[in-house]
């Protein structure tokens, strides 16, 4: 991230003026003390306070260990930084982002909060990479990470999964077409085995699923 280059006087600007009118809330101000000290730590270094150096600044952050509720606020400050890194940062760091993003949510399984932004983080991640990158190891991580929480019993985290899922489903063009590859056989495989568990005194997780399967069955293909 050092040597990425994405000129902005400051890109998150408009984050910063968000979390000032929220910060009469915990949530709010846990934000901006994110926000804040991430800025005085790149203004300390002395380097240029592009979105890539906040990026790398908050992913840093994120490889300490911290409580729950400082680990939301960060992963909810870096959803917005990811938002306007530029294309080529989040391609060629796609790797180390798919990896903090996936062992953070995993560390902090028992917080909602945690697995919404995160599930956040990883929509822009995957949502901003080539066709190639849907056969690595990285997105099939990031992939597993969204499936799990697509039957997630927290109503928030389930609706952000799905709705993810939804939307690489249904990706236009080449790169749209190889995500739709990826991605038929692990939904059918966990609809099938999430539909096979179904029982007449508990359906409720595959409840869950049938929004899901509606909004993607127009993109399956005629083998699903």
């Amino acid at each position: 991230f050092a040597m990425a280059v994405d000129a902005e006087a400051d890109p998150l600007a408009t984050l910063g003026e968000e979390l000032k009118r929220t910060a009469s809330s915990p949530e709010g101000r846990a934000r901006l003390a994110v926000l804040l000290a991430v800025k005085q730590a790149i203004k300390e270094r002395g380097t240029p306070a592009t979105a890539s150096a906040h990026a790398a600044a908050l992913m840093g952050s994120l490889s300490q260990t911290q409580d729950e509720d400082t680990t939301a606020a960060v992963v909810y400050v870096l959803s917005h930084t990811l938002s306007v890194l530029p294309l080529v940062v989040l391609r060629s760091k796609f790797a180390p982002l798919a990896e903090i993003i996936t062992t953070t949510v995993g560390k902090h399984e028992a917080s909602a909060a945690v697995a919404r932004h995160g599930l956040q983080c990883a929509y822009v991640v995957i949502g901003s990479q080539e066709g190639a990158a849907w056969k690595t190891p990285q997105m099939a991580s990031l992939v597993e990470m969204t499936l799990s929480h697509a039957i997630d019993p927290r109503p928030k985290v389930r609706k952000a999964a799905q709705q993810n899922l939804v939307e690489f489903m249904s990706g236009e063009g080449e790169t749209g077409a190889v995500a739709r590859g990826v991605l038929e056989t692990r939904l059918v495989a966990l609809c099938t085995k999430t539909f096979k568990a179904c029982t007449t005194a508990d359906a409720s997780t595959s409840q869950k699923l049938l929004g899901m399967v509606r909004d993607v069955a127009p993109r399956l293909s005629a083998k699903a």
